[in-house]
């Protein structure tokens, strides 16, 4: 009887002690995640186009999300959180919130749908990039941001001369070659280079003038004549060169794109420099049908092609494990450098190789 006594008593202690099932849940910590599910296309707009885009996210935490109560779950601007958006419409809850879930109440384990318009509104900006990536996150609003897992839409805006024609426009101040000039901008004088092209080089510093040099920068300065310039930059590109040169598409008021008629022209080469740009096929593409066409120093009786009028092509070869001290002349080096790719025969980065040869 004794042990029994004594036994009924751990058993009471036991059920008073035992957490309840409420105690439970409530000591459970909150996880809010998603796993991504499926979203509309990356759009191709114009600037005065509106496009619906979608999205839709699973439920993988363990509490409820509302569309409205104190914490309602909402689409947010992400990298950095909280930014405006250049693509905001009318309809969006803020600059950075472009809409709230559709459903009243997604438990765990069940689907949340977003739809939202997008408008492309560049009155904040004085150049106009012609693609963006435009990140996302869900948020809980007053609460907590769920983890960034990269959602993004890949929007691409397309120009026309009217788009062009209403940005800020700069008076050219010199043209200093085929892929350079010089702008008032912004209080300043500062150097262009033209984004997506090499033209041959003029002479300089005991640098040989190559094939085309004088025609390409005598083409550049046809097309600008007295124009002011629109310049647009390229969102894969850094703002300025090693040269601290602002690197930009730049643009008549009448929406031609003097980077890429240069190249249409024969008058320049397509040129990509470490990263790719935005306009690179449609640059690729046109420099494809110069060369078709014999169009500028493209032309046979012209330079064929090659920047080096004196040098026979067929007296080089192709060879990027020749150093500068076993390449006898500057033509030579050029052509292993611009014609073969052959970085590292320009160890600084200026554009001329083995200069020991050609700053001689």
């Amino acid at each position: 009887m004794k042990y029994s006594r004594y036994i009924f008593a751990l058993a009471l202690l036991f059920l008073l002690l035992r957490p309840t099932q409420a105690a439970m849940t409530d000591s459970v910590q909150p996880i809010y995640n998603y796993q991504w599910v499926s979203q509309s296309d990356y759009p191709n707009i114009s600037q005065s186009d509106e496009v619906n885009l979608s999205l839709k996210i699973r439920n993988t935490g363990n509490q409820t999300w509302y569309k409205q109560n104190q914490y309602p779950l909402h689409l947010g601007t992400a990298r950095s959180l909280d930014r405006p958006s250049a693509f905001k419409y009318s309809s969006w809850l803020s600059d950075n919130r472009p809409a709230a879930m559709q459903e009243d109440q997604v438990d765990p384990g069940e689907t949340a749908t977003f739809e939202f318009t997008i408008k492309f509104d560049n009155s904040q900006t004085d150049t106009l990039s012609q693609c963006y990536q435009e990140y996302f996150t869900p948020v809980i609003e007053n609460l907590t941001w769920m983890p960034d897992q990269g959602i993004y839409w890949n929007i691409c805006v397309h120009l026309d001369a009217s788009s062009v024609y209403s940005l800020k426009q700069y008076p050219v101040t010199k043209i200093i070659d085929g892929d350079t000039i010089k702008v008032e901008y912004d209080d300043n004088i500062e150097s262009i280079r033209l984004i997506g092209i090499d033209t041959p080089e003029i002479a300089n510093s005991g640098i040989p003038e190559q094939c085309f040099a004088t025609e390409a920068t005598l083409e550049i300065t046809e097309l600008i004549k007295d124009n002011n310039v629109v310049l647009i930059s390229d969102p894969n590109l850094p703002d300025r060169d090693i040269y601290h040169r602002l690197l930009r598409y730049v643009y008549l008021p009448d929406g031609t794109n003097i980077n890429l008629e240069l190249v249409k022209r024969g008058a320049a080469y397509e040129f990509t420099y470490n990263q790719v740009y935005n306009q690179q096929l449609d640059f690729k593409q046109a420099q494809d049908t110069a060369r078709q066409h014999q169009a500028g120093l493209w032309h046979p009786q012209k330079c064929n092609g090659i920047k080096y009028p004196q040098a026979d092509p067929d007296s080089f070869q192709c060879d990027c494990s020749k150093t500068c001290d076993l390449i006898d002349t500057c033509q030579e080096a050029y052509f292993q450098f611009t014609e073969c790719g052959c970085i590292y025969r320009d160890a600084d980065n200026d554009r001329i190789p083995c200069e020991k040869l050609c700053l001689n």
